[in-house]
């Protein structure tokens, strides 16, 4: 800058001149049309290039530090596809500005606290919005451990909760326990507290029964009605409600005399004499004397089977039991159907020789199981003696078909399955499970399984399957102390409460020899009898004897039975609808059950032997005399209307 002339120097350096290191950029101060000055310029810039060190353009920025971004990329891949930027939406950012409606009706100062209310709501929306962005970056990077110990928390308090319920659990299990144990000791009294008093409502019903004007008044003398059964013997007075006794039908005789030989036929030989003949009991006794007596059934399959001893099994119950005096009483016995007539000629030699009963009355089971179930039909027009009839008792049990009174014999059907087969299937389950019962014990344990804690289940295969689900539903425990060692013992009942009863309806569980159900077997022999009473017979069945009184026995019964019929019904109308220009009407089944039906047929008697007409159909014992045994082989029906 030296060689330049004085009037290029920067006048805001300094008044003085300096030696400036730079490019005469400075040209204001020459005329644009001299050309030496700009030659002189060019010249000086020249130099100065010259001095400067050579510059690699391609290389200038090679050293600067480069971040390869991902959002660099994606950005290049924007512009590559020429895609738009999208748009930023500022609404979030503007504040909402009050109605224009309420600024105008407003003053100045109005509005402008107005425009300051919605100035600070926007305010409190963005701080409101950090805050929850706060948050969120928060629970990013706080979250997982709080969540963890929160979790953790929850967990120890899930495991005291389920420590607290083990504890409630075993409390509420342990008194449930000694509550079921509590029952369990009274479980026989409140049971037969509500026997009792169902026996007393009953008993009430017939007693007024009884007392109805047909059926004549009481007598000073009433007749003795006696229903000899396999299993029990039902005694007492007619006019009762319920039999005085009810006794086993076994005798034990002693062991001189259980050789004398028993009369088993019809024919009736000389009395037996002497002292021996006196060592002999009855009923329960006979099982008490077991161990030094001969038992005896005197009764087999319903017919008797031993003279000897049944003749003395009528003395003990008329003078033992009875109390009475044979002479002053008529007689009602019953007979089991098909009883063979030498066998009522028996039985009234026994009656009018040994015992001088002054009349006598063989009725059949069947007729006076009918006249017991009159009480359940309110409407006395519709007491009918049509009827079927199954008489099941402890040794065997019978479909009877009555019809007005008159059984018909071609059609009774015998089922081979009676309540002594039931104990023993009950018995044979209990040991097959593995119960230890005591071995004196054992059968009568399945009786008393049988009588109060069996049932009849609708279907045999969803018992089971609900048994298997839940078997602490079904099983039962049964304590007692042994006879001779006074130890308590306790076995759990099972599914023989229901799988016993079953055997009338699968009969196959229990036999090989006799398979067909009994719903089956009242179908086949109401199908025998004459098609003008079958109707009644099926409108009118009625179930007679212990063995039928299983809980939902007729309920069950009744149902297949009606599916037998309906489905025969069925079929008939397929095979007949093209040409039958009318169909039968549809059957209606009926199965007639009631708390008496355990005994029946002696309610029946007793029903009976309570009409005037009793006295003047029984046979006397001057008939007897007269004409002999052979009078009891035929008695007369009574009327179908008491």
């Amino acid at each position: 800058m030296s060689d330049l002339p004085a009037q290029f120097a920067c006048p805001l350096l300094n008044e003085t001149r300096h030696l400036v290191d730079c490019l005469g950029y400075i040209d204001t101060n020459y005329a644009l049309g001299d050309t030496a000055m700009q030659k002189l310029v060019k010249l000086q810039i020249e130099q100065q290039l010259a001095q400067m060190p050579p510059c690699d353009d391609d290389h200038y920025l090679a050293y600067l530090p480069c971040m390869d971004l991902k959002l660099d990329s994606l950005e290049m891949k924007r512009v590559a596809a020429k895609v738009k930027l999208t748009s930023i939406d500022t609404n979030k950012y503007r504040v909402v500005p009050p109605a224009p409606s309420q600024l105008k009706q407003q003053s100045q100062t109005e509005q402008l606290e107005a425009w300051q209310k919605a100035t600070n709501n926007a305010k409190i929306a963005i701080e409101h919005q950090q805050t929850k962005i706060l948050n969120l970056e928060m629970q990013n990077k706080y979250g997982a451990n709080r969540w963890k110990l929160q979790v953790g928390v929850l967990h120890g308090i899930n495991e005291r909760c389920k420590d607290e319920l083990d504890d409630l659990r075993k409390q509420t299990d342990q008194v449930n326990m000694e509550r079921k144990e509590e029952q369990l000791l009274n479980a026989d009294k409140l049971q037969g507290l509500e026997r009792r008093r169902n026996d007393l409502t009953l008993k009430t019903q017939w007693i007024q029964v009884l007392g109805h004007p047909s059926l004549g008044k009481m007598s000073d003398k009433p007749a003795v009605v006696i229903d000899n059964g396999t299993g029990f013997t039902k005694m007492g007075y007619a006019g009762n409600a319920e039999p005085s006794y009810i006794i086993p039908s076994t005798i034990a005789v002693g062991a001189d005399n259980s050789t004398s030989g028993g009369r088993t036929g019809g024919t009736r030989v000389g009395q037996s004499q002497g002292i021996d003949d006196l060592d002999f009991h009855i009923g329960q006794a006979a099982f008490e004397n077991s161990s030094t007596h001969q038992l005896n059934y005197p009764i087999k399959q319903g017919i008797i089977d031993n003279w000897d001893n049944m003749e003395k099994l009528w003395q003990r119950c008329l003078f033992q039991h009875l109390r009475c005096e044979p002479e002053d009483h008529y007689m009602l016995l019953t007979e089991p159907p098909l009883n063979p007539p030498e066998n009522r000629e028996a039985t009234a030699e026994i009656m009018f020789e040994t015992f001088n009963v002054p009349g006598l009355y063989i009725a059949v089971q069947a007729v006076l199981a009918l006249y017991a179930s009159w009480p359940k039909v309110k409407d006395p027009s519709q007491r009918s003696l049509t009827g079927t009839v199954i008489d099941s008792g402890d040794g065997v049990t019978h479909v009877i078909p009555v019809a007005d009174g008159y059984v018909i014999g071609s059609c009774i059907s015998h089922v081979p399955l009676a309540g002594r087969d039931i104990t023993s299937f009950i018995q044979r389950m209990m040991r097959d499970r593995g119960e230890v019962v005591p071995p004196e014990e054992s059968l009568e344990v399945a009786r008393k399984v049988k009588e109060l804690h069996s049932y009849v289940c609708p279907d045999i295969v969803k018992e089971f399957k609900k048994y298997d689900a839940n078997p602490a539903k079904y099983i039962l425990p049964y304590s007692d102390v042994h006879p001779r060692t006074k130890q308590p013992w306790q076995v759990d009942i099972g599914y023989e409460r229901f799988l016993a009863p079953e055997i009338f309806f699968n009969p196959e569980i229990f036999s090989t020899d006799f398979t067909t159900p009994l719903p089956n077997v009242v179908d086949q022999a109401i199908l025998k009898c004459p098609i003008d009473c079958r109707r009644g017979l099926y409108k009118n069945i009625v179930l007679s004897g212990g063995s039928t009184m299983f809980k939902d026995f007729g309920r069950r019964l009744q149902r297949d039975v009606k599916r037998l019929v309906d489905d025969r019904q069925q079929a008939n109308l397929a095979l007949h609808s093209k040409y039958a220009k009318q169909h039968a009407e549809e059957l209606d089944v009926n199965v007639i059950s009631h708390r008496m039906q355990r005994f029946a047929v002696w309610f029946g008697g007793s029903m009976v032997a309570s009409t005037p007409e009793f006295h003047r159909v029984c046979h006397t014992k001057a008939q007897y005399d007269e004409e002999g045994p052979r009078i009891a082989r035929h008695n007369p029906v009574f009327s179908a209307t008491m």
